[in-house]
């Protein structure tokens, strides 16, 4: 019999939350630079942040996709985006 089931997962810790991140970084396809838009202490404090509250992979990547996105960028260069 088919039926609804939840599943708890365990929140993901500071370091999960960060490899994550790093993992979903690519160079942006023009760029022949390194890809550095989140800077590594960018990326901790949102780890950091998500990971006392929830530990929520999906809200840390929504937060570093929202930065990505915001109208300040075009002020940089930008050399990478978060993957979908």
């Amino acid at each position: 019999m088919l039926g609804l089931q939840t599943i708890l997962f365990q929140p993901y810790d500071r370091a999960n939350l960060i490899e994550i991140v790093q993992s979903r970084l690519i160079p942006h396809p023009n760029s022949t630079l390194e890809h550095k838009v989140l800077l590594p202490d960018a990326i901790a404090l949102a780890a950091t942040r998500m990971a006392g509250t929830n530990g929520d992979a999906r809200r840390v990547l929504d937060a570093c996709r929202y930065v990505l996105s915001s109208p300040l960028l075009p002020l940089f260069h930008p050399v990478s985006i978060l993957a979908p």
